[in-house]
């Protein structure tokens, strides 16, 4: 995960990501995520638009006190934008301009395995725009 994060990160900074030792190209991290509590995993990057430098890296924390964990683009944990309690989180995705009560949003959404249901959170600050999940794989 974390190196998937590393070139996502240096991707959306404009970084090189490799540099050339003899004829080998080896990839080393500009930037390396803080830990997480569990298993990191499935990051999504959302692009800010208005100021790339504010965009968000967004990953799962999978297990049954999972979370939604949003890093900024050194690798900090954001803690204030931080998905605490999901029931083992699984694929985030990101899409941006969704409409929700008539104005357009950007989403991140993340589907909660052990309660069978997809959470949507608006982007950038992760509120809840869901009224608690929508079902899925049920019956």
């Amino acid at each position: 995960m974390k190196l998937v994060i590393n070139i996502a990160l240096a991707l959306v900074a404009g970084l090189p990501l490799a540099t050339v030792q003899g004829a080998e190209a080896v990839v080393k991290p500009r930037v390396v995520t803080e830990a997480v509590k569990h298993d990191s995993d499935d990051p999504a990057i959302w692009i800010n638009r208005a100021d790339p430098s504010q965009s968000l890296v967004i990953g799962t924390d999978k297990d049954a006190d999972g979370a939604l964990y949003v890093f900024d683009l050194q690798g900090r944990v954001v803690q204030d934008k931080v998905v605490r309690g999901l029931l083992r989180p699984n694929n985030v995705d990101i899409a941006y301009d969704v409409m929700v009560g008539g104005v357009k949003v950007d989403v991140a959404v993340v589907a909660e395995r052990y309660a069978h249901r997809l959470r949507v959170f608006r982007l950038p600050d992760m509120a809840a725009i869901d009224g608690g999940g929508i079902p899925v794989f049920e019956g």
